[in-house]
């Protein structure tokens, strides 16, 4: 649990978001979605790249995102 992978997937998500002019991500305000988000890409498809990643990046990537996702659970 790191909450350097939330603030990096945070920064990451709102710098996609700003290409389409859209609302940046901030927690608390937008807890409940961002969580959502997240567990949207532990999903076995977006986890894997459709099949397309496994072992040690799988394993890297889903340690990544499970960290920022306990850590956005926690945020008040």
């Amino acid at each position: 649990m790191s909450i350097a992978n939330l603030t990096t997937w945070l920064a990451r998500e709102n710098d996609i978001r700003k290409y389409f002019r859209e609302q940046p991500l901030e927690l608390p305000r937008d807890k409940t979605r961002v969580i959502q988000m997240l567990e949207a890409s532990l999903s076995p498809e977006n986890l894997t790249c459709d099949g397309e990643i496994s072992g040690l990046d799988l394993r890297r990537k889903y340690e990544y995102l499970n960290g920022a996702l306990t850590v956005a659970r926690r945020a008040s």
